[in-house]
């Protein structure tokens, strides 16, 4: 596929689609994210205002463990347009993994108020407040209704990370009201970017 791309790219230099193609390919096949990098910054500067560029390579910032890389990054897809749930979700998932929950929760509830049935968002709703908070019946409140979500339309990997997610915290749930004043351990949970 490389040389496919090299030789769409030597034909059409400035086609942008093709180097978004290029950007995925080696970020998401060949998990080179140098070289994906590369081509989303390259295609950045063709289109500025395009905030899923920005995006992406926030994902791979957050990949490679740089994520106030990746936090400026997504301010910038969210100031380009910040009516895309998916842009506040993943920004709240950055600042709840640095321990910036006041950060986290507005992202989170910008994401919500957005769209009100996204299953991710409400996962990681359910996971702040299990987390930052230690409210188990309003994270699992968020977690149930992320689960209670699920349709035909959920890949088979967020159908299977809310499960087990919604799944944890109901036998904690189950377990801590049967110890009455037992300590609360919170399970590894998963977030959604």
């Amino acid at each position: 596929a490389e040389s496919y791309f090299r030789t769409s790219l030597y034909k059409e230099p400035f086609n942008y689609n093709i180097i978004v193609k290029i950007a995925e390919y080696y970020g998401n096949t060949m998990k080179d994210s140098s070289k994906a990098l590369y081509y989303y910054d390259l295609a950045s500067k063709m289109k500025p205002n395009d905030a899923e560029i920005y995006y992406n390579m926030a994902l791979i910032k957050v990949a490679n463990q740089r994520e106030d890389e990746a936090i400026d990054l997504l301010k910038k897809s969210i100031s380009l347009n910040g009516k895309i749930v998916k842009y506040h979700r993943a920004l709240g998932t950055v600042y709840l993994n640095k321990e910036k929950g006041e950060d986290a929760i507005k992202e989170i509830r910008a994401a919500y108020a957005i769209d009100k049935n996204d299953i991710l968002t409400l996962n990681n709703a359910g996971c702040y407040y299990l987390a930052i908070e230690g409210d188990i019946s309003r994270g699992l409140t968020n977690l149930k209704a992320a689960y209670d979500g699920i349709n035909e339309n959920t890949s088979e990997e967020d159908k299977e990370m809310i499960t087990e997610n919604y799944n944890r915290i109901r036998n904690l749930s189950d377990t801590y009201s049967k110890k009455n004043g037992a300590a609360l351990k919170i399970p590894d949970l998963k977030l959604f970017y």
